[in-house]
């Protein structure tokens, strides 16, 4: 969300999963190599991360990036309404991919390739630190007492990592939502195997994630696209889906999903792939799939 002095926003947000900063990851790995963004931020090199949008708007829309005060993401936007400071926990510091999460210190290097400075950013705070209490509009507009403190927050898997007790090296979750994702924490960081790595909520650890951005949306897809009885706006009715499916044999009668509706990121990362079914035969129906 670009900003202005204000903090009002001068366009509306672009959100993680817009895909349309490709010639941007062409010029980063040109000019940097597309190492570089996953050894300082721990998250390959991605399409829909603030990075690239910060550069898209550069070259795309002049005007307002010579006019934004800020750049901000969700977490330091919503802090900035709330109490008026700019702030953003390491964890998803780092899944923006301007900040060094080893150091945790924005990264001089891409913050020149995206041609903004430090100070058009969010303080970096550890996850579980107060940032401040409530402005008295804030407080006001929530029905809150002003000394009501906002605390920084993580990114949401190691968030919901706390939540499920996943707290110590060695311990993995699952999370299913628009993507499915795998997480898994550690006393150090990993990036030997190229999955994502991030500092986890609690202090010390570390975590490292593999996800499928299309993991859930995908019951959306097959509810409204292929059993078809779905209206476009209705909430989609996962109870039935459940109900049928579980009368189909276990694994689908043998079926294989492969859901890259919008490119891979594991095993592989070759953005050309695409979403298909394998082993379909006349025995399978809808719910099958």
């Amino acid at each position: 969300v670009p900003v202005d002095q204000q903090g009002m926003p001068l366009r509306p947000a672009i959100v993680w999963n817009d895909s349309r900063c490709g010639d941007q990851q062409r010029a980063f790995e040109a000019a940097l190599g597309a190492e570089r963004m996953y050894h300082s931020s721990g998250w390959t090199l991605g399409r829909g991360l603030n990075a690239l949008q910060i550069a898209w708007l550069r070259q795309h829309e002049p005007q307002v990036f010579e006019q934004t005060a800020h750049f901000l993401s969700v977490h330091d936007f919503l802090s900035y309404r709330l109490t008026g400071q700019r702030a953003v926990d390491i964890s998803n510091a780092g899944i923006n991919q301007v900040a060094d999460i080893t150091r945790k210190a924005y990264d001089t290097d891409i913050l020149a390739f995206c041609g903004v400075r430090e100070e058009q950013l969010a303080r970096l705070v550890d996850s579980g630190r107060p940032i401040a209490p409530l402005t008295v509009r804030a407080a006001q507009a929530l029905g809150l007492r002003q000394d009501v403190l906002l605390v920084a927050g993580a990114h949401d898997q190691y968030a919901a990592c706390v939540g499920a007790g996943i707290n110590r090296p060695g311990r993995a979750m699952i999370g299913s939502g628009t993507a499915w994702v795998v997480t898994a924490l550690g006393d150090k960081a990993d990036f030997s195997r190229g999955f994502a790595q991030s500092r986890a909520a609690v202090e010390g650890l570390w975590g490292s994630i593999v996800s499928l951005s299309t993991g859930g949306v995908s019951l959306d897809w097959l509810l409204q696209s292929v059993i078809g009885d779905q209206p476009s706006s209705a909430k989609p009715d996962y109870v039935r889906l459940n109900e049928q499916a579980a009368q189909r044999p276990i694994g689908g009668g043998g079926l294989m999903f492969f859901p890259y509706f919008r490119n891979a990121s594991f095993p592989l990362p070759p953005a050309d792939w695409h979403a298909s079914f394998l082993g379909l035969d006349l025995s399978h129906d809808r719910y099958s799939m």
